[in-house]
């Protein structure tokens, strides 16, 4: 059973946790889940838009690049 605010949470589209039979899981509406699986299996391989994000790094990068680079790992 859900409590009164997870009964709110879910119809607001925010998605609630439980543990069913000490399997953790995640209730979200329908619509929710719907738009999240197309995004997770519409067929795209995400590695194609790493070149265009580091195209937007290299017009604007990031001020703490120096800090972040200390951290990069040496082959």
């Amino acid at each position: 059973m859900f409590t009164p605010e997870e009964r709110e949470a879910v119809i607001q589209g925010e998605a609630v946790s439980v543990e069913l039979q000490g399997t953790p899981c995640v209730v979200v509406r329908k619509d929710v889940y719907d738009r999240m699986k197309g995004l997770l299996h519409d067929g795209v391989d995400v590695r194609g838009t790493y070149a265009a994000a580091m195209r937007a790094w290299d017009r604007d990068p990031d001020p703490a690049l120096p800090l972040y680079q200390k951290f990069r790992r040496q082959p």
